[in-house]
């Protein structure tokens, strides 16, 4: 064999070695990415260690060997192995200074990773372009290879960038924050009320997520919406932690921030701490990240995420002193627990997961009400209340206090010689401007049965399915019609600002679905009760008809400042029915389930209670678009992709190739 072919093929071979020893290297800092591997006397060879280490010695061997071979391999392909080599550093760069290169917490730190890397790699791509313009080694191929390579890298990076930015601050500049019909990336007004509150405080909040994949795509969902509550704040920080690997890390933060015991549980956790009193131990709320939580099904199927209601409510439990909601019991009540339809165990949950703590009341024997008390619930009373307990109630109303009053129609004036007594808060009501018709039931001629059916002489129902509101905060965010609230058999309640009375505010929230339509037998009105009545609702002279029936009204009187400067206001809320925020109400698939019901009664606890933050915050419906495709269309898209792109590929490398001929 002569000289030449010979040494040809030696540097060939080394060559190839060479290469195999880059792989072992590349390849072996990445498994030691994958697997968190420190280099320890331990694990020196083994895993990619072990591939790391024979790579160098292959790398040492050739170039002892063949130094000739190994610069001209290092000058042909230099530009390769400076981009593997700018990959691997920004892969292994510390993670704190990747940390002090993130302008916001929406940027994600493999974002400025990747930005490092593409810097790195078009300053390699640089440094060889101007070194072959100064007549350096290289071919005119490599040369145009490095140039292509190198505008690629601005390409991408640019994009990148543009990204960054478009992240954090082109969607202030411009205004848009969410563009998706329900705001499904976007936090709503009462959750950035509650950030905004947070300036005034004494200390910021800390929330230190533990992601140990257990939350079966919830998580991903949970720290984007973290992450926006970070962004929103400065006084909200988010720390987020691996949980299989960094789990001392975090038990290690926890004590930083002031926790003895932190105490961390075995799967995707958020950790909300608020330190007002630097020398005392923080206040905690733990809020574990799981789809049964955080994903619940609407009545009509669809999927929505709860975070954002979950999260503001721990913020607020962690920063704002708990409120105490108690349940009147004594008056033949719905039973606030139990495993009966009518109970209020939904509405009982519901008041909890708003940070409110609820007990029952029994005030026979009592004086005063409890003094924790900051607001009363008398949910459907079928006997009135005896005088002791009128003039308790009545005289913490007038100290501040907070009452939800929900009655039903008296059916009982149905039968003959039967009569029943109001509340016993009717006066008190009055003076606040709320007047309770329960002596009147609530007709729809046109629920269920269907309107066309009812011509035909049906009788009407008296379910009412609304989405008719007023004009209030309880009811602001369920105006625009898209939650229906479903009263089982409600009565008038209609709200008016007494003479003389300026002090008072009162508004009626919920009203009944229309007003009167023209055709006679399909009025919509509120049926008068007394004995023997026929069983027929003909609208009778004694019926109200005519107006807009409103079926629930809220009121409010402000009060002389206390003692310590608090201001005080009394607020009462009257719903003409006590059914729709039982289990039959408030479970999808209760009989008088509506999709406002639920929200409805929060709105209500949360304005009567002064914990306006959390009014109205709804789940954020996960919708699923689709586009569909004629059949002429989806052949197209398929030929189009399957033929079209890469045979356009073929034919502009045919043409180059045929130019370059010539």
């Amino acid at each position: 064999m002569e000289p030449d072919k010979r040494t040809e093929k030696k540097t060939r071979a080394t060559w190839v070695w060479v290469a195999i020893g880059i792989v072992l290297v590349f390849g072996g800092f990445l498994t030691i990415g994958i697997t968190d591997a420190d280099l320890t006397a331990r694990n020196a060879i083994a895993g990619g260690w072990l591939l790391v280490w024979v790579g160098v010695l292959l790398l040492l061997w050739t170039f002892v060997v063949d130094r000739a071979a190994f610069r001209g391999f290092a000058g042909t392909y230099g530009l390769t192995i400076a981009f593997l080599a700018a990959l691997v550093a920004g892969l292994f760069l510390p993670e704190r200074f990747v940390e002090s290169l993130r302008p916001g917490s929406r940027v994600a730190p493999w974002m400025i990773r990747v930005l490092i890397v593409l810097v790195l790699q078009g300053a390699a791509a640089g440094f060889f372009v101007l070194r072959r313009k100064k007549g350096a080694g290289g071919s005119e191929r490599a040369a145009l290879a490095a140039n292509v390579t190198f505008l690629l890298q601005l390409g991408v990076g640019f994009l990148l960038l543009l990204n960054v930015l478009s992240a954090n601050h082109v969607t202030r500049w411009l205004g848009i924050h969410d563009a998706t019909e329900t705001g499904l990336y976007s936090l709503s007004d009462r959750t950035r009320g509650l950030l905004d509150g947070l300036a005034d405080g004494p200390a910021p909040v800390n929330a230190v997520y533990l992601n140990f994949g257990t939350a079966q795509g919830v998580g991903a969902r949970a720290t984007d919406f973290l992450r926006q509550y970070d962004e929103y704040s400065p006084r909200f920080t988010l720390i987020e932690f691996d949980g299989i690997r960094e789990k001392t890390k975090a038990e290690d933060r926890l004590r930083e921030l002031g926790v003895a015991k932190p105490d961390l549980a075995f799967e995707d956790t958020v950790v909300f701490l608020y330190r007002p009193d630097p020398g005392a131990e923080p206040h905690r709320k733990d809020l574990p990240v799981r789809p049964a939580t955080f994903m619940e099904q609407s009545a009509l199927g669809t999927t929505r995420f709860t975070g954002e209601q979950l999260f503001t409510t721990a913020i607020q439990d962690v920063v704002l002193p708990r409120r105490k909601v108690y349940f009147l019991t004594g008056h033949e009540e719905r039973p606030l627990y139990g495993t009966e339809a009518d109970s209020l165990n939904d509405a009982a949950e519901l008041a909890r997961r708003m940070s409110l703590d609820v007990a029952k009341l029994e005030l026979a024997g009592r004086r005063s009400m409890p003094k924790d008390a900051d607001l009363l619930v008398i949910a459907g009373p079928r006997r009135p209340l005896a005088a002791s307990e009128r003039t308790a109630i009545t005289e913490w109303l007038d100290e501040g206090g907070a009452l939800i009053l929900l009655v039903d129609p008296q059916t009982s004036l149905l039968a003959s010689g039967i009569a029943k007594e109001g509340t016993g808060l009717e006066e008190y009501l009055a003076g606040m401007g709320i007047q309770v018709f329960t002596d009147h039931r609530c007709v729809d001629f046109d629920v269920l049965t269907g309107r066309g059916q009812q011509q035909f002489g049906l009788r009407p129902t008296f379910v009412i399915t609304t989405a008719e509101y007023g004009g209030h905060d309880i009811v602001e965010d369920l105006s625009d019609g898209r939650y229906a609230a479903v009263f089982a058999e409600a009565v008038p309640v209609l709200g008016e600002r007494p003479e003389g009375a300026m002090d008072v505010e009162v508004k009626e929230l919920v009203f009944m679905r229309r007003f009167p339509p023209p055709e006679p037998r399909l009025k919509t009105f509120a049926q008068r009760l007394f004995p023997n009545r026929p069983a027929e609702p003909l609208v009778q002279a004694s019926d109200m008809v005519n107006r807009r029936i409103p079926v629930a009204a809220a009121a409010r009187r402000d009060r002389p400042d206390g003692p310590d400067g608090e201001k005080r206001s009394t607020r009462v809320v009257v719903f003409g029915d006590s059914e729709f925020v039982t289990r039959l109400g408030m479970d999808p698939q209760g009989p008088y389930f509506g999709s406002g019901n639920a929200t409805l009664f929060a709105n209500a606890v949360a304005w009567a209670a002064r914990s306006e933050h959390l009014i109205s915050i709804e789940p954020k419906t996960l919708e699923l678009e689709r586009t569909e495709l004629s059949e002429r269309q989806r052949r197209l898209a398929h030929y189009v992709s399957i033929y079209g792109i890469p045979g356009m590929i073929l034919f502009l490398s045919i043409l180059v190739a045929w130019r370059r001929r010539r």
